[in-house]
This record gives C-alpha cells, structure tokens and sequence, in this order.
C-alpha cells in the first residue's frame, strides 16, 4: 500500500531501504509518530514536512494518517514490534519490513542467556519466597503448574521441572 502511494511520481526514484532502520529497530520503544515515519520510510529524526515537493506532501500526509491509524492499534507509545504488527494488520508495508536485521528478526528476538539467567533467578526467590523447594523439581513443577492453571496460562509440570534443573548453574553464574 505504501510503496503504492509513494512511487507514483513517474520521475522519482523508488525509496531504498534507509540506512537508519537498524537504530530504530533496536529502541525498546516508539511513539505513534515515529512509527508512522518509519512506516513511510522516513527517519524520524528528519521527517518530512508539508510544501517539499509532491513526495514530501504526500509522505507528510500519509504519516499523519497514519500516526492516528497506530494510536488507535498500539496508544501514543508501544514497543516497536507491537507497532510492526499493527503496520501489518492495516496492510502497511514498508521496504524495511523484509530488510535482514528487521521485524522478524525483532519479533522472534531469542533470549540471551543473560537474560535466561535472570528469569531464573527471579524464579528461586519467588519459590523461596512462596516456600517452593525448587530442588524438587518434579514436585516443585506440579506445584507451579497449578499456579499457572489459576491464572489461566497452562503451562506443563515437565516443562517446569525441565527450567528448574537450570536454576543452580543460574544462581551460581549470577553470584560469582
């Protein structure tokens, strides 16, 4: 839909991939208006106002429609991958969207083992904390798949027990 609108001029070149894109990727957050400019291709930083020539018009317009269009999917700010799957619910289709270090890449960002670590940690004090002997993991692992059923997310008493083989080599790792 995008590239439709914006390459109908006849003597202007087609937009390439800016390269700003992998900054603004790696944000933990946007706000409406950024994404809208990212959304037309544009860095936000440098955005484009009204009465640059018939491409700066039409990008200036179609960012602010579409700042409004994002602040009724996601608010005023969100997370960018919240913000690329509302650009792809309304059929928004920039040519970053299938650049190699792009939204797939941020959608189904892995977890650094640091990070790993860490829900790891936080998961022994709240067992410690709710009087959980995590050493037992298959007990332990029954106890919080109970849990996870009150709340309404399932999650299996293996799976658990499997995660919580893991926490001695994380707490040593974090307390060396």
């Amino acid at each position: 839909m995008v590239a439709a609108i914006l390459d109908g001029g006849q003597d202007e070149p087609a937009l390439q991939i800016p390269p700003h894109i992998d900054s603004w990727l790696g944000r933990k957050e946007w706000t409406a208006e950024q994404a809208s400019w990212l959304a037309v291709n544009v860095d936000p930083h440098w955005k484009l106002r009204p009465g640059i020539g018939s491409r700066g018009n039409r990008l200036h317009d179609l960012g602010m429609v579409m700042t409004e269009a994002l602040r009724g999917h996601v608010g005023e700010r969100g997370k960018p991958a919240d913000f690329i799957n509302a650009m792809r619910k309304l059929s928004i289709d920039p040519p970053w969207m299938t650049h190699p270090a792009s939204a797939e890449q941020l959608l189904d960002k892995p977890m650094r083992e640091i990070e790993r670590r860490t829900l790891l940690v936080v998961i022994e004090a709240l067992a410690r904390h709710a009087k959980i002997d995590t050493g037992r993991h298959e007990a332990a692992g029954a106890i919080i798949e109970r849990l996870t059923d009150e709340i309404g997310a399932h999650v299996d008493s293996g799976t658990i027990a499997r995660h919580l083989k893991k926490i001695p080599d994380a707490l040593e790792a974090r307390t060396k």
